[in-house]
């Protein structure tokens, strides 16, 4: 089986790039919540992370600078929230900072493992956290894809509930509340 690359957008859609729609979602979080931050290394870069960043620092300022590398990251985010952060999305990937999740979140809170990861999590002090994982395969994603575009395998039904991007929040709330049986959240601009 070949693997089939994504068709051009019909007209009138709108397509981003991960980085953009990842920047899109971030604007949004620190437009809507005082209390968001971004962390990570390269996040100070005015260039940004893959652009995934760039001209938030500008826009919103940069009230803290968290460099993992000089300083301990966990310690910092403890001083800043004075409790752990609500969510913590661990994209990195490296044995370092995965097993600093548990100890950045908040009693309660949510931890997202992005890609593949190694490192052991100490879950002592995760105080009821929810953990989960987000992962795109690079054998499986292209073939989903390719069925779904050619009509092979109907996804509308696994679409549950549908959101504009400026309620993001009511999205989350929507995904984490069971008697709203979410299956697959769409977001659109």
């Amino acid at each position: 089986m070949s693997v089939a690359t994504a068709k051009p957008a019909s007209q009138g859609a709108r397509v981003l790039s991960y980085a953009g729609a990842l920047l899109e979602t971030m604007d949004s979080a620190l437009a809507s919540h005082a209390n968001v931050f971004i962390m990570g290394q390269g996040v100070d870069d005015f260039k940004g992370i893959f652009g995934s960043t760039t001209g938030l620092a500008e826009k919103y300022g940069a009230a803290f600078c968290i460099n993992a590398r000089q300083e301990d990251a966990v310690k910092r985010v403890r001083e800043i929230t004075q409790r752990g952060s609500d969510v913590v999305v661990e994209a990195a990937g490296t044995v370092r900072t995965v097993e600093q999740t548990p100890f950045m979140v908040r009693k309660a809170g949510r931890v997202v493992l992005v890609g593949e990861f190694k490192g052991y999590l100490n879950l002592e002090d995760a105080d009821e956290a929810l953990f989960f994982t987000s992962y795109i395969s690079p054998v499986e994603y292209p073939m989903a894809v390719q069925l779904i575009a050619e009509k092979s395998v109907d996804v509308k039904g696994l679409i549950t509930h549908r959101f504009k991007l400026a309620d993001f929040e009511k999205a989350l709330q929507t995904a984490d509340n069971a008697a709203e049986k979410p299956v697959k959240i769409v977001i659109t601009a």
